[in-house]
């Protein structure tokens, strides 16, 4: 009778083991380190909030595959050491997917752990600069010259504008697409006459911009995101400048207070969630759009939608991903990012290859202004 008792016992023992085992393999594990508080804390919060929506409605519907997704974040306070801290503990804790948020330095930094543990990681940010091969990492970022391009044709064929200033900030995105600008400006029959670089953290910049103005500017091109586009137009404001802002492309809070200074000296990239009333009737993006900001209304009102609309992209992608595979880790499912072909979703469309691993190839932006609170498209 011990014998069978003790038979029984290992049993069941083993069957709870499985049971452990089937539960924990039904999970489809993403962890993330974003930044809910610094300076990139506007555009993280709604990357991870928007994620968090798209894994609700994923798990309403089912699953994938008939797996549930667990989505775990961690503030990395917009710093690369924290970053790095955040991203080990999501990978500890057995993510097999990662999903970090907007800051191309802690990315970076962060990388090397995804690689030495075969988990995909998609970022909000640019690829790991100065990484021979970028095999593990997926950007949902538009490309820097997107943006660039776009604010350079509004000047050369809208405004004639022929002498520019540059507003930058220092970070690994913006050197981007600054050095991107100083490449092709001359294409468009603009001269850049004065160059300045502002801190996150500076509560003035009419210096710069006074500086930019005695140079000889028209305009000036501010390369940057956050609350220092509100800052930046309190100092033209403050100079009496009649020298329009081109600013990045942003949060509707950011734009909309640089808006309340400068009125029709404000210009921007505005990308389709944001300007989505305006979208043309056969646009693609129109039905994906749509299905999110329903979702995403539904729960945060008016709040910003745009970089929103990428984490919630990311999510969706994720999912495709894992379904095309039949796989939740490892170089199955990173291999599916890259056959998946081109995914249309609501912040832009998406087209991962072997070779491209940033899947935006088509400019979702148009050029905008706000008028009385609200978008004008200016085509």
């Amino acid at each position: 009778m011990r014998l069978n008792t003790g038979l029984g016992i290992a049993a069941a023992v083993a069957a709870l083991m499985l049971s452990q085992t089937a539960t924990q393999a039904a999970e489809i594990k993403i962890g993330g380190a974003v930044a809910l508080s610094g300076y990139l804390a506007t555009i993280d919060r709604s990357w991870n909030d928007a994620a968090q929506l798209a894994v609700e409605e994923i798990n309403k519907a089912g699953g994938v595959n008939g797996q549930k997704i667990t989505l775990t974040t961690e503030d990395m306070r917009s710093e690369p050491i924290d970053a790095v801290n955040v991203t080990k503990k999501m990978l500890s804790n057995g993510a097999t997917i990662l999903i970090n948020g907007s800051s191309s330095a802690g990315n970076a930094a962060a990388y090397p752990l995804a690689v030495r543990q075969s988990v995909p990681m998609i970022i909000g940010s640019i690829l790991p600069p100065k990484v021979a091969d970028p095999k593990w990492a997926y950007s949902f970022l538009p490309p820097p010259t997107f943006e660039v391009a776009l604010r350079l044709k509004y000047l050369k064929e809208k405004l004639k504008v022929t002498k520019i200033g540059v507003l930058h900030d220092p970070t690994p995105y913006t050197a981007l697409q600054k050095n991107y600008l100083t490449s092709v400006v001359g294409d468009y029959g603009i001269t850049v006459v004065a160059t300045e670089q502002y801190q996150q953290n500076d509560s003035d910049m009419s210096t710069y911009l006074a500086k930019m103005e005695a140079a000889g500017a028209q305009a000036i091109v501010k390369i940057g995101v956050g609350p220092s586009t509100v800052t930046a137009a309190k100092g033209l404001k403050q100079l009496n400048s009649t020298m329009p802002l081109l600013a990045n492309a942003d949060t509707l809070d950011v734009l909309k207070g640089a808006a309340d200074v400068l009125g029709k000296q404000l210009l921007f990239p505005a990308p389709p969630p944001q300007v989505f009333d305006a979208l043309e009737a056969d646009s693609p993006l129109r039905k994906p759009v749509e299905s999110f900001l329903k979702v995403w209304q539904a729960k945060y009102g008016d709040r910003d939608p745009s970089w929103a609309s990428r984490g919630w992209d990311a999510i969706q992608v994720i999912a495709a991903a894992v379904k095309k595979s039949n796989a939740t880790s490892g170089e199955k499912l990173r291999a599916a990012f890259d056959e998946m072909g081109t995914y249309v979703g609501a912040g832009a469309e998406y087209s991962f290859t072997a070779t491209n691993h940033t899947g935006i190839v088509k400019n979702p932006f148009i050029m905008t202004q706000i008028i009385d609170g609200k978008f004008i498209l200016l085509r």
